[in-house]
């Protein structure tokens, strides 16, 4: 069965999809003229260690340095996986050979 997606089109995916993300943060925050980080200044480390979890990941995903992080490291990916195929693709088509002709 032969699927219409594979690793490399995934994580080119997920490059363009957080490079987006990260885009769009940061107009938001060059257009409003504040930093997303801070939350005012009456909070206090206790009451931000005891909110939610899913409020915590929340305010995560809203920094533009999160999306950024993940940006770097989907393209890292991308490139050592890009890598990988383009130096071992003699090797990679030998075994496709082998495992056609093992089939027959």
């Amino acid at each position: 069965m032969h699927y219409p997606f594979n690793d490399d089109t995934c994580i080119g995916a997920g490059c363009y999809f957080t490079y987006m993300r990260y885009d769009e943060l940061r107009r938001a925050q060059e257009s409003a003229n504040a930093d997303p980080v801070t939350d005012g200044p009456g909070r206090s480390l206790q009451s931000s260690v005891f909110e939610p979890l899913e409020h915590q990941w929340d305010q995560l995903l809203a920094m533009k340095d999160t999306w950024l992080a993940f940006l770097i490291i989907s393209a890292v990916t991308l490139a050592i996986v890009l890598l990988l195929v383009i130096f071992l693709r003699n090797r990679i088509r030998i075994a496709v050979a082998l495992i056609k002709e093992a089939s027959k």
